[in-house]
């Protein structure tokens, strides 16, 4: 049994014995009432009402207490830990303490999403209440006994344990060893663990950000920012650098296979902070959709790109940028979009939209109306990361593209004949459906000759082109 739980179990003993207490007393009014009887009428009508009052009361106060208690409700309905609000105040009490060597750490099941849209909803409450026996039974054998571990939502688990840092580390490593070897119900289980000080921050929920941000980043395989900065104040500072429209461009060439042409430039932008430099999106980015900043930093971004198309509207370049799915399926974010073409009077085939979910949206049929819709004003829609672990393989079914872009697997495995004939079978379809093909990360003269002979519309890597800046690209298509 969690050490949740027989909290749990000991409040609601003591809630037993607050609604029985006022009964027991009740009873004993009502034993002396009868033991003592009843000398005149007045004795007995006084005597009548003081004890349907005290009825009422009993009655009242039975319920408010009940009322109370399943307001209290300390755990979280599926695993049986803590649940969030009960958690958070326990780890807020926590870092008033100032304890040497306490940490707070977040466990989280990477696949639990995966493992419930495969298995269903119960299948995944299952793995969730069973990894929660099974990290408690871990701990209470490494010694680290009445454990308050809460379930925080998602995957995600939090407690807090005091002891060396290497030494959680290396308790830390045997758990995801032993999760690796073994199963929960018999699916596989991915965990991540990350964990830090105490002292890190006065406020729990900062920490807390702070966890989720490492558990996010080793995800994706990417690196945290060089500087030193709590996420509430990152969180601030890109607000601050979006809304006042700090963004630098950089433009990356894309050529056309056929003549050799530059004919559509990525846009790779980035953040410019005085204090801190350029911060990249893959930083920036899920603080934008943390905060629900997707559709104003889209209509920022494609209201800078269409002032520098402005200056170069003789020429024939193309420019393509991610916006994020949430923004596409606005009404806001199209009619918004529409507005800045004709105030800007730039033709809406400059731009392509590229796409990326991980997860498919499962309205796909308004989806579909919904790209189309766009395309119909003559704005070219493509879809990013093809064939990568995504979503793209079932948009392609329903929904209609002018671009695929393929994935960096593609590019890096371009020389297995798996690969290869993939990428040919795709490309033969492509044409079929009459969709441009796009492979990006070609760095070298030999992937270059390899991607050629596939018959790919249009190539993009350093072997083509490292990246420009703005004054470049405006002398270049002057």
């Amino acid at each position: 049994m969690l050490y949740s739980e027989k909290q749990e179990r000991g409040n609601r003993f003591k809630l037993t014995l607050k609604i029985t207490f006022p009964f027991l007393i009740l009873s004993i009014i009502t034993f002396l009432f009868i033991k003592g009887g009843v000398r005149t009428e007045n004795d007995f009508t006084y005597s009548f009402y003081l004890f349907l009052a005290l009825i009422f009361i009993q009655a009242y106060y039975t319920l408010y207490l009940i009322y109370i208690g399943f307001r209290q409700n300390m755990l979280d309905r599926t695993t049986k830990a803590y649940n969030r609000d009960v958690i958070l105040k326990i780890l807020q009490k926590n870092l008033t303490k100032k304890s040497k060597n306490c940490y707070i750490v977040i466990a989280n099941i990477e696949n639990i999403e995966d493992l419930s849209e495969r298995y269903g909803i119960s299948v995944g409450d299952s793995i969730l209440r069973g990894f929660t026996l099974y990290l408690n039974k871990f701990l209470n054998d490494y010694n680290f006994n009445q454990i308050n571990i809460g379930y925080y939502g998602g995957g995600n688990f939090l407690f807090a344990l005091q002891s060396k840092k290497e030494v959680l580390f290396h308790i830390f490593s045997q758990l995801t060893t032993q999760l690796k070897n073994s199963s929960l119900d018999n699916k596989e289980v991915k965990i991540n663990i990350e964990i830090i000080e105490s002292s890190y921050d006065k406020d729990i929920k900062n920490i807390i950000k702070k966890l989720i941000n490492e558990v996010e980043c080793k995800k994706r395989d990417c690196k945290n920012p060089k500087y030193i900065i709590k996420p509430d104040e990152f969180e601030n500072m890109v607000c601050h650098l979006i809304d006042n429209r700090n963004l630098s461009f950089r433009f990356q060439p894309i050529m056309n296979s056929e003549n050799q042409r530059m004919e559509i430039y990525e846009v790779l932008i980035k953040l410019d902070s005085s204090k801190h430099g350029l911060i990249p999106q893959h930083q920036f980015i899920p603080v934008v959709n943390r905060v629900g900043y997707e559709e104003k930093f889209d209509l920022i971004l494609v209201e800078e790109m269409l002032k520098i198309i402005k200056k170069i509207e003789n020429s024939d370049a193309i420019f393509s940028f991610n916006v994020s799915p949430f923004s596409i399926r606005k009404n806001s974010f199209r009619l918004k979009l529409l507005e800045l073409f004709e105030e800007y009077k730039v033709n809406k085939d400059k731009i392509i939209l590229e796409l990326y979910e991980k997860r498919v949206y499962r309205d796909r049929q308004r989806y579909a109306q919904i790209i189309e819709g766009y395309r119909r004003h003559g704005i070219k829609i493509a879809l990013d990361n093809f064939g990568g672990n995504n979503a793209s393989i079932e948009y392609i079914k329903d929904l209609e593209f002018d671009y695929i872009k393929f994935d960096l697997e593609f590019s890096k495995n371009i020389f297995d004949a798996r690969y290869s004939k993939l990428i040919e079978g795709y490309v033969s379809l492509c044409k079929e459906l009459n969709v441009k093909t796009v492979i990006k990360f070609i760095d070298n003269i030999e992937t270059l000759e390899e991607a050629q002979k596939l018959d790919i519309d249009y190539i993009q890597g350093y072997e083509i082109s490292r990246p420009i800046n703005l004054e470049t690209l405006l002398k270049d298509n002057s």
